[in-house]
């Protein structure tokens, strides 16, 4: 065996060795059971606070709900780094490879394939890539959307004039009868206690007792005080 076939042979096995390790990392990382490995459980994540100047006046349970989006949006973030991160490196071996391997493999057959496995790993990557890169985006969009909603809705509840309160506390009223308790009590949890109780005696009696049923005990017990019931 000449010094150039030692050469090639040992250039090969490297990549091969190279390849095949990139690839069971990558699916020990996104599927561990097709090793035989049960996944790991899932970090805890640390809750971020909400600014204490926002303006936003929101419910406890949507809170959560924001918290939980805003986690999510931030785990999305982080998988999308990690997984340029990988295409980075995987690209800079394919090229490694193919510059290597450019002058001195005879082959053509043997590293047509081996560029070919390379190419879907890369490919897969990046198809992986685009999908978190939609969730990442479709999160943000949500955020925005229930920023707009919550805003929108103080701004119409609390900032309407004297003059106007009352005809719209009772078209609110007649919205509302025809809802259902948990929708309305959602929207009254983000207005001061004295409006809600305003628009709770518009509403039927028996409808609005429901909704006190479901408000937040701390909110439902000030909407009451407010009422004078």
């Amino acid at each position: 065996m000449t010094k150039k076939q030692l050469i090639i042979l040992l250039l090969s096995s490297t990549a091969s060795l190279m390849i095949m390790l990139v690839g069971v990392g990558i699916v020990y990382k996104y599927d561990p059971t097709l090793l035989g490995i049960k996944p790991k459980q899932p970090e805890e994540v640390v809750k971020y606070k909400i600014d204490p100047e926002e303006t936003v006046v929101v419910s406890g349970s949507e809170l959560i709900e924001l918290e939980k989006q805003y986690e999510s949006k931030l785990e999305l973030q982080r998988q999308f780094d990690q997984l340029r991160k990988e295409l980075n490196t995987i690209q800079d071996e394919y090229d490694s490879f193919k510059e290597k391997t450019k002058s001195k493999l005879d082959k053509a057959d043997s590293i047509s394939s081996k560029f070919s496995t390379l190419a879907k790993k890369r490919q897969s990557i990046m198809d992986s890539l685009n999908i978190v890169q939609n969730k990442y985006k479709n999160i943000e969009q949500q955020l925005e959307s229930e920023k707009k909603k919550t805003e929108e809705l103080v701004s119409e509840l609390s900032g309407a004039s004297d003059s106007l309160q009352a005809v719209k506390f009772k078209t609110f009223a007649k919205i509302y009868d025809n809802s259902s308790p948990e929708e309305v009590a959602k929207i009254l949890e983000k207005i001061d206690a004295v409006k809600s109780a305003e628009i709770l005696k518009m509403m039927s009696k028996k409808k609005a007792g429901k909704v006190i049923e479901v408000l937040n005990k701390e909110y439902a017990a000030k909407v009451l005080l407010e009422s004078g019931e």
